[in-house]
């Protein structure tokens, strides 16, 4: 019954989010706002979503921050967007926040997302957990890979690459995806 609840508050969170994200007051960005589908901005949504039921180490070895890096390409139309989402926003229970930066080889990148388009050198992502805007993309690199099932958002998790990774998702997160054989 708990977690029937939780599921269903993640759902609605993740809703309230993505509609409260058309209201962002940036007027000057939002021309480019609009032109992100429904489904980019969900996918944003998720993104976001995804760091805070994922259990980071307690201590980040590449950096003494207490800051959980997202990273997307720098032409992604996804990127100030995603920004300006997390913009304020902590995770998990030290309260880390959250950065959106534009990814590059120098780039210390928690989590990457990419979208069709990139072609991302799959060296470069050995320690960053990457999410693909499509499953038909980044099969070999990706732990969590976006498609549809009807007309609803869903995604698949690569328990091999989260555990080579060494970081763990939360049992809700894990009941709401499609495991990756």
């Amino acid at each position: 019954m708990l977690t029937s609840r939780f599921c269903t508050h993640l759902r609605r969170s993740i809703l309230v989010m993505a509609a409260g994200l058309l209201t962002l007051p940036a007027v000057a960005q939002q021309d480019q706002y609009d032109a992100l589908s429904r489904l980019d901005k969900l996918k944003a949504a998720y993104v976001f979503n995804f760091t805070k039921f994922i259990d980071w180490p307690e201590f980040d070895r590449r950096s003494s921050r207490k800051i959980v890096v997202i990273c997307l390409n720098k032409h992604n139309p996804l990127l100030l967007f995603l920004r300006e989402m997390v913009q304020g926003q902590t995770i998990g229970k030290q309260q880390w926040a959250v950065e959106v930066l534009p990814y590059d080889v120098g780039t210390r990148c928690d989590l990457a997302y990419f979208g069709e388009q990139a072609r991302p050198d799959p060296e470069l992502l050995k320690e960053i957990l990457v999410v693909s805007s499509d499953i038909r993309f980044h099969q070999n690199i990706a732990t969590f890979s976006f498609y549809e099932e009807g007309k609803r958002l869903r995604f698949e998790v690569d328990l091999q690459q989260l555990q080579q990774l060494e970081l763990e998702a939360s049992s809700e997160l894990l009941k709401l995806a499609r495991i990756k054989r």
